[in-house]
């Protein structure tokens, strides 16, 4: 279905949920033109719900995982023939099936249905998706960390780093990062904000930007631990690393007994 504004996301949400069977589906939603928050609103409430929903670009969907034959929901029509009254307006699509398809610039990838398992890594505990490849880094430039990477596209993986950092409120690590980033070359680290939220949580948020790929950062802080877990996509792909990461960034937290340096 196609749901233009003016809509509020709540209403959306239980025309979703009235549909008989509808909590056996996977939701994917796309915003077209300038409904960005409106999208996002409705996939808040629909995970509130415990709906399996995923923003995503709906020229993207390929097929429902394990069937042979490609789905042909009631599709509409390509973003250049929208008019005007529709500019803004949310995609649709409960797929009869848990996994689906999505495509990647070098090809198809399959996006595996969501599950979470827990990673210890030094002083931080969190959930990251059950079946993607973690992998630590302790040389060549940057800092130690650990990349957890999607087994369905290179590109796509979250990157945890962490400090010791006693008695740091939110405002000094928002100053700390703020110079720091002010040291870089111009153009690599954009979008900083002091004062974000991410995971439901304070952050401290920036973007990286690389060749081939783009990594939003969030900083939280839990007891004496400053945690770092940047979201690695592929420019405009940030929808395919979205989930993991708001679970990443939400369940992060300093691990029992490592108060003190490790």
């Amino acid at each position: 279905m196609v749901l233009s504004r003016p809509i509020d996301a709540g209403e959306v949400a239980r025309t979703i949920g009235g549909r008989s069977g509808a909590q056996d589906q996977a939701v994917l939603i796309d915003a077209v033109g300038t409904a960005d928050v409106l999208a996002r609103g409705v996939w808040d409430r629909l995970r509130a719900s415990g709906f399996r929903a995923q923003l995503v670009q709906i020229g993207d969907v390929l097929e429902p995982a394990g069937s042979d034959t490609p789905v042909a929901p009631t599709a509409p029509p390509p973003r250049s023939w929208v008019p005007p009254i529709a500019a803004a307006a949310v995609v649709v699509i409960a797929m009869g099936a848990v996994g689906y398809a999505e495509s990647r610039r070098d090809g198809a990838a399959r996006i595996p249905a969501a599950g979470s398992v827990g990673l210890a890594e030094g002083r931080v505990a969190l959930r990251i998706p059950s079946g993607w490849e973690v992998t630590r880094i302790t040389a060549g430039p940057g800092s130690r960390r650990v990349q957890i990477r999607s087994p369905a596209d290179s590109v796509t993986a979250l990157q945890l780093t962490q400090s010791y950092a006693p008695g740091e409120g939110l405002d000094a690590t928002g100053r700390i990062l703020r110079q720091a980033i002010d040291e870089q070359p111009p153009g690599v680290f954009v979008d900083f904000n002091a004062a974000d939220r991410r995971g439901g949580r304070p952050a401290v948020t920036y973007r990286e930007v690389r060749p081939g790929r783009e990594i939003r950062w969030s900083v939280i802080l839990d007891g004496a631990t400053r945690i770092s877990i940047g979201c690695q996509s592929a420019p405009g792909r940030q929808s395919f690393v979205l989930d993991a990461c708001e679970q990443a960034v939400g369940s992060a937290h300093e691990a029992v007994g490592t108060a003190s340096p490790s």
